[in-house]
């Protein structure tokens, strides 16, 4: 292809009088960076809490330990070798179908304390896809969203924490009215305003 570039280039009078880019030297550019994580301790970090939030799940399911123990490695494994939102979101839509499956239900108190490791097994696993092992990502990156993330984190607790005194007698319409919440306050956390 370079051949026939420098043959079309030698032919054509406009193109033989064009200046060559490679005989001028390019400018020397210059980074600072603040304190930056290595890519490798992402992915270390979203496979560790894509798979403690399937040992809390599994644990308080009462599952065979050997079972249990098989799927948190295949989780950790899986997310270490591709992580992305999309495999964190698998562990934790599998660690709430085991607590679903629990005798407490939905309604169980370690919910409350799922929902922000589930949060940060998700961004850590955005953030791991997109970052290489050898590459570097500045703290200031990492925190850029944090603040709406950490708000809609803070609002689905609270309206957990509000809604779990009804636990001992679910009633229908308190369910809807905390699912609705929680809708309502995923919209106004995340709505894009012009």
């Amino acid at each position: 292809m370079r051949t026939w570039l420098l043959t079309l280039r030698a032919e054509l009078p406009l193109l033989r009088d064009l200046p060559d880019p490679e005989a001028r030297p390019l400018p020397r550019i210059g980074v600072v960076l603040g304190r930056t994580v290595p890519g490798w301790v992402l992915r270390a970090a979203t496979s560790l809490a894509s798979g403690l939030l399937l040992l809390i799940a599994t644990g308080r399911l009462a599952m065979d330990a050997g079972v249990a123990w098989t799927l948190v490695w295949i989780c950790v494994a899986v997310i270490a070798v591709w992580p992305s939102p999309s495999m964190a979101l698998v562990a934790v839509v599998a660690s709430g179908l085991f607590l679903a499956l629990d005798g407490h239900g939905p309604f169980d108190p370690v919910v409350l304390g799922l929902i922000p490791l589930g949060y940060a097994s998700v961004r850590l696993g955005w953030w791991a896809q997109r970052v290489s092992w050898t590459a570097r990502v500045e703290w200031a990156a990492l925190a850029r969203g944090l603040p709406r993330g950490l708000a809609f984190v803070g609002g689905t607790v609270a309206v957990g924490a509000l809604v779990l005194p009804l636990a001992g007698q679910p009633l229908g319409p308190a369910v809807v009215a905390g699912g609705a919440a929680l809708a309502v306050l995923a919209w106004l956390v995340f709505a894009r305003r012009p």
